[in-house]
Order: structure tokens, then sequence, then C-alpha cells
């Protein structure tokens, strides 16, 4: 498997992914770092496993009571303190 620069993916992407077409892969690199695989679909794609949802999803409790009101200014505020 080769690897591929992120900036160079870019500038030749469809270059790339018809190479992948052919069933060439790549491990994507930024600054050297890999951060990515592009694989053709059919091989590691189908390690991916579709699996039912174990009960009804439930909704999501806020952290904070009803009677409190938010806005993201304060929410902001709050966080960033004097900066």
């Amino acid at each position: 498997m080769t690897s591929v620069n992120v900036t160079i993916l870019k500038a030749k992407l469809s270059e790339k992914l018809s190479e992948v077409r052919e069933g060439e892969s790549f491990v994507v690199t930024d600054r050297r770092v890999p951060i990515a695989k592009l694989v053709p679909i059919g091989t590691e794609a189908e390690l991916l496993v579709e699996r039912k949802a174990s009960g009804p999803f439930k909704p999501v409790r806020s952290r904070y009571p009803d009677s409190v009101k938010l806005d993201s200014d304060s929410l902001l505020a709050a966080e960033r303190g004097d900066r």
C-alpha cells in the first residue's frame, strides 16, 4: 500500500480515485502522519456490520432544569471568561 500526502491527493483526486477503482489502496498522510486509508469498496468495507438497535431510542435529557434558559452568547461568554 502506497502513501499519498493530503495536498497531493486534493490536487490529483480524480486520478487517485481512478487508481482506487483499479484496486490500488492508499494511506493518506498529513505532514508524514497517517490519517486515513483510501481503499476500494469490497475490501475492508465488507468488514462493516449493520446491527439493529438494542431498543428504542431514548430522548436526550438536558443537564439543566427546564426553568434555566441559556443562549449561545451566554454559554460562550461563560466558557471564555475574561479573554
